[in-house]
């Protein structure tokens, strides 16, 4: 068995020891919002992980009323002097998989340098040199994956990014959802697999994914799952703009992936979705349940959650159907080629 399969389906193992483990942590986490009293909260971060706080950074900043802002690591190497004044009082969240990426652990040295700034960072590798930088990190150890890509690992990652979000904002509501969606995972994923395998093997050569507000990120971190795993071709818009120019390239031979925020305009999401279907592509939607209900691939939570956990299930859609892709297509998961953990470069 691959040991990506484990990793993907058994996610709700690391889920539950990251959920725990920071309700362990919750008063140093209080603490450092109390202490620092930021102006803004800006979201430091490579690959997976920036994708992820694209859609962290909606959820914080809407709960909090604190400006929030994303940065890739590398557009701050390549553009220092912008990024010496984009800012005021901020506080930096860097999560990161490793710690050692080479652009955040740079990037993240040059803000504070320049802004004297706190660090918390999110990682899952000891000793690390982000780390290091941080006042307060939150080290998940049990979430590293042993296959190359990130699965489960994003999964804590996004959720912990949740859950700071309700500590700082005391919204029991949100915690109390994603306690549920961990208390459910086990029987939701092994409910689920058959249909995400059977969709995989169908005959969709390249993936489209689309994602609004809380969900964008996570919507375009879907498609990159998908891409590295399953070495199929992807785009990933946000959801009405797919009208917009790249609806020329849905056909039968595409997978349209809709993560449904479900607040407003929900029936412009399904009117797509049918659009998409109309053009012969294959339509997942993960969204509410009864959302979609013309559509005949949807994955809905238990219970109504808000939309940042639509976010955290749609990972987990993605992450299976690019496993079963790619074993249906003969490529490895847990190896893909030209795939590297982590990625160090020469330092400006």
């Amino acid at each position: 068995m691959n040991h990506s399969y484990l990793e993907i389906f058994a996610q709700h193992e690391s889920l539950r020891q990251t959920f725990d483990y920071l309700q362990s942590q919750r008063e140093a986490i209080s603490e450092l919002l109390e202490k620092e009293n930021p102006q803004e909260i800006v979201f430091v971060a490579c690959g997976s992980s920036y994708w992820g706080s694209l859609s962290a950074a909606v959820t914080l900043e809407d709960k909090l009323g604190i400006r929030c802002f994303t940065a890739a690591s590398g557009d701050v190497l390549l553009n220092k002097a912008y990024y010496k004044k984009r800012f005021k009082k901020p506080l930096i969240i860097a999560p990161s998989r490793s710690g050692s990426t080479t652009e955040t652990v740079e990037a993240i040295k040059l803000l504070k340098e320049t802004y004297h700034c706190p660090v918390l960072s999110i990682v899952e590798y000891e000793n690390s040199p982000l780390s290091q930088l941080s006042e307060l990190c939150l080290y998940l150890p049990w979430c590293n994956e042993t296959s190359v890509c990130q699965t489960r690992s994003f999964s804590s990652l996004y959720m912990t990014q949740l859950i700071l979000a309700s500590i700082w904002a005391s919204d029991a509501v949100l915690l109390d959802e994603i306690e549920r969606y961990i208390q459910n995972a086990p029987n939701m994923m092994q409910a689920n697999e058959s249909a995400l395998q059977h969709i995989a093997s169908k005959k969709w050569d390249h993936v489209v994914a689309l994602g609004n507000g809380p969900l964008h990120g996570v919507a375009c971190e879907g498609a990159l799952i998908m891409l590295e795993m399953a070495q199929v071709p992807v785009s990933f818009y946000n959801t009405l703009e797919l009208r917009h120019g790249p609806m020329v390239n849905v056909n039968a031979n595409t997978l349209v992936v809709l993560f449904s925020s479900g607040i407003d305009g929900q029936r412009l999401e399904e009117d797509l979705a049918q659009d998409c279907r109309n053009k012969g592509a294959e339509v997942v939607a993960v969204g509410q349940a009864g959302a979609f209900p013309q559509q005949d691939n949807t994955f809905s939570p238990a219970q109504p959650v808000q939309p940042d956990l639509i976010g955290l299930l749609g990972s987990f859609v993605t992450q299976g159907l690019a496993y079963y892709k790619a074993v249906s297509t003969g490529v490895n998961p847990d190896s893909p080629q030209g795939l590297s953990p982590w990625i160090q470069i020469g330092t400006p």
